[in-house]
């Protein structure tokens, strides 16, 4: 009786082999093996849908266990994506940015076969709010604490799929009206920034970390549970040197490579480990009051 599970047949000629208990690597590396062989030798693309856990148990004589480890090493990977309930599918290549480059970001997203062009970047406004600025954030802006800041958060999606979470926040005295213009944003804030205000994005200072996200950036970036997200926190200054905004930018670990080339830094922020990166709501006496002013 010949066994065909997934589509995979354990007698066709070249089918990848099993892993040997007696060989060399742990049994979930040698699992993480075959499946690399398999996705090769039938040809899968991104999305297609692998074998399921029964099934590789099945065709590797390993446990369910051992399985799910090879998986989760694929998945940290970058080069599968499990969805409850769907499967284990393909991933699509990492895509290559470059957070250190100034600009927008589909300026910061590097010259390669891997990057897409403006038709497949995508903006959605999440949210457009006034509020005054958390303390670490009024001193990175040089502003007092009871101004007015913007607080602009955006969804990007890259072929149709989250790709980026962006958080924006800007001083109201550097760019007035700034809410009202929000509905022409259908790409780059810095282009908008600069046309609008003459706030010319010359240099930044970013911070890099991989953090476990909250649920509820896990659901603007599509991501499942117990995954990584890269956050960078940065800070944008214009030729004079003054700082515009403070920026906030989450990505899925695994859909993503960074390319970044070192420089001199100016130590802006006053702490890597900056925490508070809130705007406050503006209670209505004083938003009156500034407003008037």
């Amino acid at each position: 009786m010949v066994l065909d599970l997934g589509g995979v047949r354990r007698d066709r000629p070249g089918a990848a082999t099993p892993p040997d208990r007696s060989g060399a690597g742990l049994l979930y590396e040698q699992v993480v093996d075959y499946v690399e062989k398999l996705i090769s030798e039938r040809g899968l693309a991104p999305g297609d849908l692998l074998p399921s856990y029964a099934e590789l148990a099945e065709l590797t004589g390993v446990s369910l266990i051992t399985v799910r480890r090879a998986l989760e090493e694929l998945e940290r990977a970058g080069k599968v994506r499990r969805h409850q309930g769907l499967g284990t599918f393909l991933a699509r290549p990492r895509i290559l940015t470059e957070p250190t480059r100034t600009g927008s970001l589909l300026d910061t997203l590097a010259q390669s076969g891997k990057s897409p062009d403006t038709n497949n970047l995508a903006t959605k406004v999440l949210d457009m709010r006034r509020g005054h600025p958390a303390a670490n954030i009024a001193q990175a802006l040089r502003i007092p604490g009871d101004a007015h800041v913007w607080q602009l958060r955006r969804q990007r999606t890259i072929d149709g799929h989250p790709a980026v979470v962006e958080t924006s926040i800007i001083p109201v005295t550097l760019a007035p009206g700034l809410d009202q213009l929000v509905s022409q944003l259908d790409g780059s804030l810095y282009d908008l920034l600069n046309r609008q205000f003459g706030l010319d994005d010359a240099f930044e200072e970013q911070y890099l970390e991989v953090i476990m996200p909250a649920q509820e950036e896990r659901r603007l970036l599509a991501i499942p549970p117990r995954t990584y997200a890269v956050r960078i926190r940065g800070l944008s200054m214009d030729k004079a040197g003054t700082p515009f905004d403070c920026f906030e930018q989450l990505y899925p670990a695994t859909e993503f490579a960074f390319a970044i080339s070192g420089t001199a830094s100016r130590h802006l922020f006053p702490t890597p480990e900056l925490q508070d990166w809130a705007v406050k709501p503006l209670t209505s006496a004083a938003g009156d009051a500034q407003d008037r002013a």
